[in-house]
């Protein structure tokens, strides 16, 4: 298994066009074999932070549909809608592994 995480945080005064924006990537990445993002907010800390996170059968088919989604114009364009609400420089990914204590 392995999980997306991504930080980003939020253009003051964006939140609610983000999420719609967010609602948007989630009905169309589907079409590509993505899985659809679940969205977590900070309830201390950076104003307007926000994480998105999914999880995958393994990092090389997480690298293999983002390809596919950054090849379809529909997905690219819910895509960059979304992320027009980011602060730039403020999105950080983290590809997160499960850690067996075994």
């Amino acid at each position: 298994m392995f999980r997306h995480s991504v930080r980003q945080l939020i253009k003051p005064g964006e939140f609610a066009a983000f999420t719609d924006a967010a609602k948007g990537v989630n009905a169309v990445i589907p079409k590509v074999g993505l899985p659809t993002y679940n969205l977590w907010v900070t309830l201390f800390g950076d104003a307007n932070e926000v994480w998105a996170e999914a999880e995958y059968e393994s990092l090389d088919k997480h690298v293999e549909l983002w390809k596919m989604a950054q090849a379809n114009d529909e997905v690219m364009t819910a895509f960059r809608a979304m992320v027009a609400h980011v602060v730039p420089g403020s999105v950080h990914d983290y590809p997160l592994q499960p850690l067996t204590l075994d």
